[in-house]
């Protein structure tokens, strides 16, 4: 799924945008920002390159991530950037 759909899975989603696509491959650099789920959290960001691949065999979709550093997308003072180790 797009960011786009973001919205109608998790309620907390607020804002997300691809900073970058890389062409001929299913590869990203996203930025999303979720609101707060109770008062007195700040909200969460979140920077990360994703990479997606079909396995030919299986025909499983292949998701792997990885949070990064984009001069897009600097941390802002309204939320607490998340870090996303590896997933996927």
């Amino acid at each position: 799924l797009g960011l786009e759909y973001y919205h109608h899975i998790d309620p907390l989603y607020d804002v997300g945008m691809d900073l970058r696509r890389f062409p001929g491959e299913n590869h990203s650099i996203s930025y999303s920002a979720y609101k707060s789920p109770i008062p007195l959290v700040y909200p969460r960001d979140f920077l990360y390159a994703e990479g997606r691949r079909i396995d030919q065999q299986t025909g499983r979709i292949i998701i792997a991530t990885t949070s990064v550093e984009h001069p897009e997308a600097p941390p802002k003072s309204s939320h607490v950037r998340a870090h996303i180790h590896h997933a996927g």
